[in-house]
C-alpha cells in the first residue's frame, strides 16, 4: 500500500513538473512572439521614418514651385508695366533664389538627419532653378507670343539707346539691328533666358552650398 501510494505521490508530482515545464515552455514562446512583434514594429517605424524622410529632390520642387509662382507674377507685372527690360529689376528674380535658397538648404538639414554635403546643396540650389524656370519661362513666352508683343520692341529700343550711349553712329546700329533683329523673337530669346537662368542658379549655388553645407564628419572619415 505505500509503494503503491508513493507512486502515486510521485506521478502526481512528474505531472505537475511537466505542467509547469509545458507552462513555463508556453510563457517562453510567448514572450519571444512579442519580441519579434516589436522587433517588426520597430523596423516598420524606422522604415516610415526613412520614408518620411526629405529628399534632394522633394525639397528642391518644393522651392522650386514657389520660385517659379513668384517670378511668373513678377515678370508679368514688369511686362505690364512696361519695365521688363529694365536690367536692374531683372536682378530680383536672382536675389529671391538666393533667399529660397538659403531657407531650402535649412529645411534639409532640419527635417533630415542634420546634415547636407556640398554636393547635396549643389543640386539642391540647381533643381529650384530648373523648375523655376520650367514654370515661369513658357508663361512669359505665351504672355509676349500671343498678348503683348511690345516687350520685344522694348529689348530692341534698349539695345538701340545703348549703341548711341557707345558713339555708335546711326549707319553702324542700323546694320547692327538688322542682324540682331533676327535673334530678337520669342522662341529665340526665352530658351536663351531660360538656359541662362539656370547657368546662373547653378553658379550661384556653387557660392551659396559653401556657406550652408554641413557635411557628416562621419562620411567624410
Amino acid at each position: 500500500m505505500e509503494n503503491s501510494e508513493k507512486e502515486e505521490q510521485n506521478s502526481q508530482q512528474e505531472d505537475q513538473e511537466e505542467s509547469q515545464e509545458e507552462e513555463s515552455h508556453k510563457e517562453a514562446q510567448a514572450e519571444s512572439q512579442e519580441e519579434e512583434v516589436q522587433a517588426e514594429s520597430q523596423e516598420g517605424e524606422e522604415e516610415l521614418s526613412l520614408d518620411e524622410r526629405i529628399t534632394v529632390k522633394g525639397v528642391s520642387i518644393k522651392y522650386g514651385l514657389y520660385l517659379g509662382i513668384i517670378l511668373t507674377i513678377y515678370s508679368l507685372a514688369l511686362q505690364v508695366m512696361g519695365l521688363a527690360a529694365n536690367e536692374a529689376l531683372g536682378w530680383v528674380g536672382y536675389v529671391v533664389l538666393i533667399v529660397l535658397m538659403v531657407i531650402a538648404h535649412k529645411t534639409f538639414k532640419n527635417e533630415g538627419d542634420g546634415f547636407m554635403s556640398y554636393s547635396q546643396g549643389l543640386s539642391i540650389g540647381t533643381l529650384i532653378a530648373l523648375v523655376a524656370a520650367l514654370i515661369s519661362t513658357p508663361v512669359s513666352y505665351l504672355y509676349v507670343k500671343f498678348f503683348d508683343s511690345s516687350f520685344l520692341q522694348v529689348i530692341k529700343d534698349k539695345q538701340i539707346e545703348d549703341m548711341e550711349q557707345r558713339g555708335m553712329t546711326d549707319a553702324e546700329i542700323e546694320s547692327t539691328m538688322e542682324i540682331a533683329s533676327s535673334f530678337m523673337t520669342a522662341e529665340v530669346i526665352f530658351p536663351i533666358a531660360f538656359v541662362a537662368f539656370i547657368f546662373i542658379g547653378f553658379i550661384i549655388s556653387l557660392i551659396v552650398s559653401a556657406f550652408t553645407k554641413n557635411s557628416n564628419p562621419q562620411l567624410d572619415m
